[in-house]
């Protein structure tokens, strides 16, 4: 069951729209599409798709998307605890790395510059956000 949705006030500060929605829920406004439940990053560039097909990206991992959004609107992100995903049929223990363009997988996936766990099936319909350490691979 979701927690209810508290109402927030937003504040735009150069790019980044900041609410009261808890420690580890933050709102940033997109620079590129962004889909839900998508890995996403803070860079230079504003928030995007966490990409670990890419150097820069490796230790700007925020959180996931909790929702999707064109560029200009707001993203809320869960930066640390549980992301609930009605009807998923994870496997309980299941780790996932950051793969290309926000995606995540189960395995490692061919053309990364780095392996980074960022996620942990605790439920069939939940998993956990991971700040694991960052390996970067042979290139």
């Amino acid at each position: 069951m979701r927690s209810p949705v508290t109402p927030v006030q937003l504040i735009r500060t150069g790019g980044t729209v900041v609410f009261s929605g808890g420690e580890r829920d933050v709102s940033y406004i997109a620079q590129v599409p962004i889909i839900d439940r998508a890995a996403v990053a803070l860079t230079e560039a504003g928030l995007v798709p966490y990409d670990a097909t890419r150097a820069d990206h490796a230790y700007a991992f925020c959180g996931i998307a909790l929702n999707s959004a064109d560029p200009g609107q707001a993203v809320h992100v869960r930066s640390s605890g549980e992301v609930v995903f009605p009807a998923a049929t994870l496997t309980p223990g299941e780790s996932f790395l950051a793969g290309a363009a926000g995606r995540w997988h189960p395995a490692r996936a061919d053309g990364l510059v780095f392996a980074h766990k960022i996620l942990r099936a605790i439920r069939p319909d939940s998993l956990l956000i991971l700040q694991q350490p960052i390996v970067f691979l042979n290139l």
